[in-house]
């Protein structure tokens, strides 16, 4: 996900203003401060600062979670209907049946891969959204979820921004090479310094994002509230991978970007080590897909009939 610091701070307040599910004008960290203690209680403030996380999402959650969940990703279809330009977001799905896993070495084979189509995908990504409007691009931070197992790789920590800058690309360089590992429940970092808790907003928003995707996609859980928030971007993911035509599909591919590698099956090592191979997209990545989620109607139940 692509954050402009200009409209850092303005992303920042929106998501936390949709966590309060009354009049959703302004949600307090604190329910001390909550502008609307006289018609809220302690318990349900609660509920509304809760990590929002698509994995544990499912029908059992309480409503404010749900209603959360719900809100972020109106909000990201507004985003791009109304052309706010707060965020964008590119993904990119690695079909590991289709590579050769050997080229990346047997211990981290998987991290491998993963480090080296991370930094095509901020490539990727810095020059699909922004490239016709900048001369260029120049990326502050890199934030990425913590694990343990990116966190002690030997290269991935560092290796994306250093490789980025040493490329001498013409319009994108990485002003901090470190890659920032965030705690992705905000509260976290309520009582830390340096405190990221708007950045941990970020990574909830990516993750539910992410989730509903693969649950279009791949239609990977059959809970039926999954189904229900999924739903919801279904309008966006019809114009990115089946090419349906719509009032905001142009609006959609301005902010948004699916695409899926490799189109073909690449078992030579050569080619998958060329310099620039991963960022020269044409031929190799593909973006049409069916999804595979039935159409869900909210409130939707499902049902056998018997007749003697």
């Amino acid at each position: 996900m692509f954050v402009p610091l200009d409209k850092k701070e303005e992303l920042s307040k929106k998501l936390k203003n949709l966590r309060c599910q009354g009049r959703r004008l302004s949600f307090s960290w604190d329910f001390s401060n909550c502008p609307y203690c006289g018609n809220c209680k302690e318990e349900y403030h609660t509920l509304n600062n809760s990590e929002i996380h698509f994995r544990n999402i499912d029908s059992s959650k309480s409503k404010a979670v749900k209603d959360i969940s719900k809100s972020w990703l109106e909000f990201l279809l507004n985003n791009c209907k109304r052309n706010k330009k707060l965020f964008y977001f590119k993904i990119d799905y690695i079909e590991l049946n289709k590579m050769n896993m050997e080229h990346f070495g047997f211990e981290q084979a998987v991290e491998s891969v993963y480090n080296r189509f991370f930094r095509s995908n901020i490539l990727g990504g810095s020059k699909y959204f922004f490239n016709r409007n900048y001369n260029k691009i120049v990326i502050n931070n890199i934030y990425h979820d913590r694990s343990d197992s990116k966190e002690n790789h030997e290269y991935f920590p560092w290796h994306t921004g250093y490789k980025i800058n040493a490329d001498h690309h013409k319009k994108v360089s990485v002003s901090n090479k470190d890659i920032i590992f965030l705690d992705s429940d905000h509260k976290y970092y309520f009582d830390k310094k340096p405190d990221f808790r708007y950045e941990s907003q970020f990574i909830q928003l990516i993750d539910l994002i992410l989730g509903t995707v693969r649950q279009n996609i791949y239609y990977s859980s059959k809970d039926s509230f999954k189904n229900e928030i999924s739903m919801i971007i279904r309008p966006l993911l019809k114009t990115l991978l089946e090419n349906e035509k719509n009032s905001y599909s142009h609006r959609y591919r301005r902010y948004s970007s699916i695409s899926f590698f490799p189109k073909t099956s690449v078992m030579d090592k050569e080619k998958l080590f060329i310099e620039n191979y991963l960022e020269d997209t044409k031929g190799r990545y593909y973006n049409s897909k069916k999804i595979q989620m039935p159409e869900f109607a909210v409130k939707q139940t499902s049902l056998d009939y018997f007749k003697p």
